[in-house]
């Protein structure tokens, strides 16, 4: 059983890991639905976002090529790990974001077919450019993240509210 301090610590983890898909997401252009760090299934929270994985795969016509929006989409995924990662460095464990490293596989094999050697290349990319969206909007992850702690289930114009708030007060 976990104690309370416990549950707090990753419950702000997960808060962290969220926020992180939700800004990047936000930073990408996808639209925001909802974020919650209410446990669901395997999942002890989720972001979910226009696009989403098997959208991009068979929507046309959206003026986006297949490559920006495969790429928009794994910046998306990378970004909770990404984010979890400066919040709370000792709260990633080997399980945490299995379901995003699978959907951000399935997005790059997609756009690469099983050249593991372009995907492994086209993802350490990917991930270097989602750190930087997440250093420059940590002040919104941040906001975001304390959102997710003090309401638990979040709706996406809330969320996108809290990004605004978060930027017109780093503004000042």
């Amino acid at each position: 059983m976990k104690t309370s301090t416990q549950r707090e610590k990753l419950d702000k983890a997960y808060a962290y890991h969220e926020a992180g898909h939700a800004v990047v997401a936000w930073d990408q252009g996808l639209r925001i639905h909802r974020g919650t760090i209410h446990a669901d299934g395997n999942s002890p929270g989720h972001v979910l976002h226009s696009w989403g994985v098997p959208a991009i795969l068979f929507e046309s016509g959206s003026g986006q090529s297949l490559r920006t929006a495969v790429e928009r989409n794994v910046r998306a995924a990378l970004a909770g790990e990404v984010a979890q990662r400066r919040a709370a460095p000792k709260s990633i464990r080997s399980f945490d974001g299995a379901g995003d490293r699978e959907n951000i596989a399935d997005l790059l094999v997609a756009l690469h077919g099983y050249n593991n050697e372009r995907i492994n290349v086209h993802q350490r990319l990917l991930v270097l450019e989602t750190e930087g969206i997440v250093d420059r909007w940590w002040h919104c992850v941040e906001a975001v993240a304390q959102l997710l702690l003090d309401r638990r289930t979040v709706p996406g114009r809330d969320i996108r509210a809290a990004i605004f708030a978060a930027n017109m007060a780093a503004a000042t």
